[in-house]
């Protein structure tokens, strides 16, 4: 039996922009995995640019802005200790990762994870997540994943078609059969996503101007994909 929904996020923003259907839900919680806040002599061009201050307070902010944003829904908030790709001097071991999110995990939750299969840019952090969320799912593991928006787009039409070219493309990079759940948000709910997407205001703006314009496009913004492997192969 199913205890609750977990949803793996690799930054602040990622599962609110990505899996807000989840969050909607009650019973939720959204796990932050590179959510550690670096040392005050460490500043990256991607902080500077969207918020003018040093990664230690960037990653302050985004931390209150993750706070803020998700207050008024039935979603437990779990940061793990672990910095971000652009933080990092070295690799992370996927061990250490599994380590600091064994303690929140068990083989009864459903567990979302990062798809991480852009065509055009995979980041570090959501691929490892990604490969995680697989070693998981042959350990017997409860594993769905979702595409990460907006790297990945649902389908605008041809929604069949969209199914077909997803099953392929993940079987061929992950070796898995699955289904695809493609969730129409409806007005109400596609309103309450767009204004809780833009509480993470370090954030929103480059992301959206990086992407085209993606995360404000109602097209792209009521939808969102889930994907639920049929077993490990």
């Amino acid at each position: 039996m199913i205890e609750k929904i977990k949803i793996i996020s690799p930054h602040f923003d990622d599962g609110v922009f990505s899996a807000f259907n989840l969050i909607n839900q009650n019973n939720t919680s959204l796990i932050t995995v590179f959510s550690q806040i670096p040392n005050q002599n460490i500043s990256t061009l991607w902080d500077r640019l969207c918020s003018g201050q040093s990664s230690n307070q960037t990653m302050k902010k985004r931390q209150l802005e993750n706070q803020i944003a998700l207050q008024s829904y039935h979603t437990k908030l779990i940061n793990l200790d672990l910095l971000d790709y652009q933080y990092r001097r070295h690799n992370i071991k996927k061990d250490i990762i599994l380590s600091e999110l064994s303690k929140h995990i068990s083989r009864q939750d459903q567990l979302f994870f990062p798809l991480a299969l852009s065509r055009y840019f995979v980041h570090p952090d959501h691929q490892i997540l990604a490969s995680i969320g697989l070693k998981l799912l042959q350990q017997n593991y409860q594993i769905g994943f979702y595409i990460d928006q907006p790297y990945m787009i649902p389908p605008i039409i041809f929604k069949a078609n969209y199914r077909k070219k997803m099953i392929k493309k993940i079987y061929q990079k992950y070796q898995i059969n699955c289904q695809i759940r493609i969730i129409k948000l409806s007005p109400n709910n596609r309103q309450k996503k767009n204004y809780t997407m833009h509480q993470y205001k370090t954030q929103y703006f480059f992301t959206n101007l990086a992407s085209f314009g993606r995360l404000s496009l109602i097209n792209y913004l009521g939808q969102e994909v889930y994907i639920i492997p049929n077993k490990a192969l």
